[in-house]
C-alpha cells in the first residue's frame, strides 16, 4: 500500500500563473499552463482538462514544454480547475481567479538590443492603459470606440504604439489584433545602427555554437531580423517566459512586464529553450530590475549602473539582486 506522500510524489505537477494569485484586469487571458509527469517530462495536453467556471478553455497552442489555454474570465471570482492523468495517477488542482475590470492595467514595456551594443531602444517605462491611452490608441487604430477596441486589445497593439510614441515604426507580418495567421515583428527603424558592437561574451558564445557574426545591417537605421546572425530576430517576453503563441493573442494584464528583445540566435542567447536547444547563459529573472529601471527614471534617479548589470550577458542572479538593492535604495 502506499502512502499520501508516496502518492503525491508520482502524480502529475500542475504550474501556472494562477499560483501566484494574479488580479485579472481583462476578462480575456492567454495563459502557459506547464503539466509534467512525475518523472519531469511534458504529459500530453489530451490528458489535461481545464475549465473556467465550468466551461472548458480552448488550446491556443501547445509545444513539447507547455500549453496555452484561452481563458474567458467573469467579473469578480472565477473557478478554474485542471485535471491531469497519467493513466494511474491524477492530480487536480482548483483556483479561485479574480478579475476586477475596474482596476487600472499598468504594463512595464522595454525594447532592448543589448545583444548588439545598441542598449535600450525604448528604456523601460510604465505605459498604463487608462481612458486617455486607451482613447488615443483606438483613434491611431480606426477603432469607432473605445469598448470596441478594448475588446481587440493586445501586447502588439502595446508594442507598436509604445515603439510609434517614441518615434519609431515597426514592419510585421499578420495583423495587431488577434487572428489566424498570428503576428511576426521583423525589424524597428529609427534606430540609431551607425555603431553595431556584439559583446564580446555573446560574440564567444556565439562563435562556439557555430554562428558568424557580421556586425552589419542590411539597412541603415533599421534592425531587422538576419541582421548580424544568420539567427537573429524580434522576440517577446511576458512575466520572464517566452509565451508560445503570437504577441496578437497576448491580452495584456497589470503588472505584466514586457521584455522584447533582439535575439542573435533563435533566443539562445536569450535564455529560451528553442530550437537550439540549451540557452548560452544561465537562466535569469531581469524583471525586477527593469520595474524599478522604469520607476527610478520616472522620478529622475540614476540607472546607468543598474542599466549596466541588467544589459550583461551571463550575469548571475545573485548580481541583479544586488542591483536591484542598490537601486531601491536610491529610489527610497
Amino acid at each position: 500500500i502506499e502512502t499520501d506522500a508516496e502518492i503525491t510524489a508520482k502524480e502529475p505537477t500542475i504550474t501556472t500563473p494562477f499560483d501566484a494569485g494574479t488580479v485579472f484586469t481583462s476578462a480575456r487571458a492567454t495563459l502557459d499552463v506547464y503539466v509534467k509527469d512525475a518523472t519531469g517530462n511534458k504529459l500530453s495536453a489530451s490528458k489535461v482538462t481545464v475549465t473556467v467556471n465550468g466551461e472548458a478553455a480552448t488550446i491556443n497552442w501547445d509545444d513539447t514544454v507547455k500549453t496555452s489555454y484561452n481563458f474567458v474570465f467573469v467579473e469578480g471570482e472565477n473557478t478554474v480547475v485542471i485535471t491531469a492523468t497519467d493513466g494511474k495517477y491524477t492530480k487536480v488542482k482548483t483556483y479561485t481567479v479574480i478579475c476586477d475590470l475596474s482596476k487600472p492595467t499598468t504594463v512595464t514595456v522595454s525594447i532592448e538590443a543589448f545583444s548588439v551594443g545598441i542598449g535600450y531602444i525604448v528604456a523601460p517605462v510604465d505605459f498604463e492603459l487608462n481612458n486617455d491611452n486607451l482613447s488615443a490608441m483606438a483613434t491611431h487604430y480606426g477603432y469607432d470606440s473605445v469598448d470596441t477596441f478594448k475588446e481587440k486589445l493586445s501586447m502588439a497593439h502595446v508594442l507598436d504604439y509604445v515603439l510609434y510614441i517614441n518615434g519609431y515604426t515597426m514592419t510585421y507580418s499578420g495583423a495587431l489584433e488577434s487572428t489566424w495567421n498570428g503576428f511576426y515583428m521583423s525589424s524597428i527603424s529609427g534606430v540609431d545602427t551607425s555603431y553595431i558592437e556584439v559583446p564580446e561574451e555573446l560574440v564567444e558564445a556565439l562563435e562556439m555554437n557555430g554562428y558568424f557574426v557580421d556586425p552589419v545591417v542590411s539597412e541603415d537605421g533599421t534592425l531587422c531580423q538576419f541582421d548580424v546572425t544568420e539567427g537573429s530576430g524580434w522576440m517577446y517576453m511576458v512575466n520572464n517566459s517566452f509565451p508560445n503563441v503570437p504577441f496578437c493573442d497576448y491580452v495584456p494584464q497589470d503588472g505584466d512586464v514586457m521584455r522584447v528583445q533582439f535575439t542573435l540566435a533563435y533566443g539562445a542567447d536569450l535564455g529560451d529553450w528553442g530550437m537550439m536547444g540549451e540557452p548560452f547563459f544561465e537562466a535569469v529573472d531581469r524583471d525586477p530590475l527593469t520595474k524599478l529601471i522604469a520607476k527610478a527614471m520616472e522620478i529622475g534617479v540614476d540607472t546607468e549602473d543598474a542599466i549596466t548589470v541588467v544589459s550583461t550577458f551571463g550575469i548571475t542572479q545573485d548580481e541583479l539582486d544586488a542591483a536591484c538593492v542598490e537601486l531601491q535604495a536610491a529610489i527610497n
